[in-house]
């Protein structure tokens, strides 16, 4: 039978059984004392009983293996996702996910059904198919590590994925390259016009042109180096500078103190996209990404009749072929419309 005393206008009420330690608990009211004290005595005699020190480890360790998701998230980022390349375009998707509603439920307790509604919305926002699956990649990241400890399975598996986006193929069309060289010279950042000189000449991605220091650079040599560390792809390449490139980057270099990197202070990648919008915009070629001078930088080369894997080698870095197929069809069918035109002048002139 427990035994309660009064203590002021508290009751605290104390549990026995033979055999095992006392347990005490203190209550505003008598009734809520008593109802309290006779139910742990039957719990300490079937040996059912949890103190509240064992509930409180038990409901730690269980958060501990079953977190929220904005939690899971985050400690995704910071133990994985920041060892990565390509770090700097994922916080901002890893960001996103934690700000959804069902990142603040335990990871158990999210289904397929909350993922499709996410996903849906997304469509609905006109979000491409490679964003979407992106943005769902941390998600199943995120649940990962938690699965060898208690059996959690990620909600995004089984579930219908947005088709992947149909290649770019967005080229310079006439009078828009003379319109953008004519706005970066209008921008604040004094290198804009030699960033994207550099982009059509070399065919480097924007994160490896930010990253470019003087030690990158020979200009005996006429060359750059894209070093390991600094490599989407996690392969090293030495890009040889066109004339037109080696010009501007001897430019840089007067203009430098010779030392860190060749833009003096590496810029953000939200600061080159963030230009980029408004020089693009003020263009009138609002439709036209940065990451486009790419793609037209390398159908220039194989247009120029470049073979296509000293392309590879030494200008995009793509390490597979097919990625690159679909320029050398476009030099293909360039020369292919070339010869056409030519059969069209002998039968004209026969």
């Amino acid at each position: 039978m427990p035994t309660i005393q009064k203590r002021g206008s508290r009751y605290t009420v104390t549990a026995r059984v033979p055999g095992q330690p006392s347990v005490s608990k203190t209550f505003n009211t008598k009734r809520l004392a008593m109802a309290w004290g006779r139910r742990t005595e039957d719990e300490m005699k079937a040996g059912t009983f949890i103190s509240e020190k064992e509930q409180q480890e038990k409901k730690a360790q269980l958060e501990r293996h079953n977190p929220t998701l904005a939690d899971a998230l985050e400690n995704y980022e910071k133990r994985e996702a920041k060892k990565k390349r390509g770090y700097e375009q994922a916080k901002g998707r890893i960001r996103i996910c934690r700000e959804l509603d069902i990142a603040k439920k335990r990871l158990s307790e999210i289904t397929p059904a909350d993922i499709i509604d996410i996903v849906e919305a997304w469509q609905d926002e006109g979000l491409s198919g490679d964003t979407i699956r992106s943005r769902l990649s941390h998600i199943s990241n995120a649940y990962r590590r938690y699965r060898s400890r208690n059996g959690l399975k990620s909600p995004t598996e089984g579930i219908e994925l947005p088709p992947l986006n149909e290649p770019r193929d967005r080229r310079l069309e006439e009078g828009e390259e003379a319109r953008i060289f004519a706005e970066a010279k209008r921008t604040r950042w004094p290198h804009m016009t030699a960033f994207i000189t550099l982009a059509l000449e070399t065919a480097w991605r924007a994160g490896e042109l930010r990253k470019l220091t003087w030690k990158d650079v020979d200009l005996e040599e006429g060359i750059i180096t894209l070093r390991l560390a600094r490599s989407k792809t996690a392969k090293s390449r030495t890009t040889p500078l066109s004339p037109i490139a080696l010009k501007v980057m001897k430019e840089l270099r007067r203009k430098s103190n010779g030392s860190g990197s060749i833009w003096g202070k590496e810029p953000s990648r939200e600061v080159i996209v963030a230009r980029w919008k408004r020089l693009a915009k003020r263009a009138g070629c609002e439709d036209l990404r940065f990451h486009d001078l790419r793609h037209e930088a390398i159908s220039r080369l194989a247009e120029g009749g470049m073979d296509i894997l000293h392309i590879a080698q030494f200008f995009s870095g793509h390490t597979s072929m097919r990625m690159l197929a679909r320029y050398t069809h476009l030099r293909d069918a360039r020369l292919v419309r070339q010869r056409l035109q030519d059969m069209h002048s002998e039968r004209q002139a026969a």
